[in-house]
């Protein structure tokens, strides 16, 4: 990894944990040690590790990557994710940048050779290596956002070109089927934004598939492909997703949040976050009452 691109990430990220920067859909991570899994739902972005080790779990697949790789993601995904190699003196380093659809619908629409996808049999997540002109865009990305004008009129152009080099890369058939129009992320993405506005409601698989103008033969194989879990596991995961912040907030207690989130049975609320969490919701709740206490 150019050693350029990790000083400045370093320089963009001076306090531990997530820090915004000068651009929207820009941020970078900094963590001084390695932490258990956290439960976290990636947007569509592009992650790089410019220091340190890092792993994500996805179901049964298991993304590792460092230095030399990026990791890509089309389709929101919920992700257990840990950092497995960080210090105070040499703390791991990431960027992860918004993907702008309609740059990539742009750049697919102006291409002169129509390609061929490949089956679509992995979900919308992979790892590649790392190149030398991904590597360069993102360094000269990350240097127009210390100049206001940079940044007004090179940002884009930069952006469009890191873009572009993604689609050429071995994970741009991800880019490309996202500007397909039947294809497996396509159809993830429409059943995503389904659930994350509508997760506090009553939901069925035939309201989902009725709801996003699929069957559910159709609903089932396309989604499933993309993110590697079914709607309804999804749908779970977005459910405790949202609660689990709920929880870190005052005053909501365990069954209120249940109710919001779409639960009717607030032992089931419990029974599932702490499958997923390893704690019961008033356990966590009085973790993060906790730590905000002891700041």
């Amino acid at each position: 990894m150019n050693v350029e691109l990790s000083q400045r990430v370093q320089q963009l990220a001076p306090r531990e944990g997530l820090n915004e920067t000068a651009l929207a859909g820009l941020k970078c991570h900094r963590v001084s040690e390695p932490n258990s899994f956290t439960h976290v739902v990636y947007q569509p972005c592009l992650c790089v590790v410019v220091q340190g080790n890092k792993e994500a779990v996805l179901g049964t697949h298991i993304y590792h990557y460092n230095p030399n790789q990026y990791l890509l993601l089309t389709v929101a995904l919920p992700l257990e994710a840990r950092v497995i190699e960080a210090s105070p003196e040499t703390p791991f380093l990431s960027l992860a940048l918004t993907l702008d659809f309609d740059v990539i619908h742009d750049l697919v629409n102006r291409s002169p050779v129509i390609e061929t996808l490949p089956a679509e049999t992995t979900p919308a997540i992979q790892v590649s290596a790392m190149n030398q002109r991904i590597e360069q865009c993102l360094l000269r990305l990350l240097d127009a956002l210390d100049d206001s004008l940079e940044r007004e009129v090179l940002l884009p152009l930069i952006i469009r070109e890191l873009h572009f080099y993604l689609l050429q890369s071995e994970q741009g058939y991800l880019l490309r089927q996202v500007a397909a129009r039947d294809s497996n992320a396509v159809k993830a993405q429409k059943v995503v934004r389904y659930l994350e506005e509508h997760y506090a409601n009553a939901l069925d698989v035939g309201h989902i598939a009725d709801a996003t103008n699929m069957s559910v033969s159709s609903l089932h194989h396309s989604f499933k492909a993309a993110t590697a879990l079914t709607p309804m596991q999804y749908l779970k995961r977005i459910r405790l997703h949202r609660a689990r912040v709920l929880l870190a907030g005052q005053g909501i207690n365990a069954g209120d949040v249940a109710y919001r989130v779409g639960y009717n049975s607030v032992a089931q609320f419990s029974r599932d976050f702490k499958q997923q969490f390893g704690l019961t919701p008033t356990m966590h709740r009085k973790n993060q009452q906790l730590l905000v206490q002891s700041r």
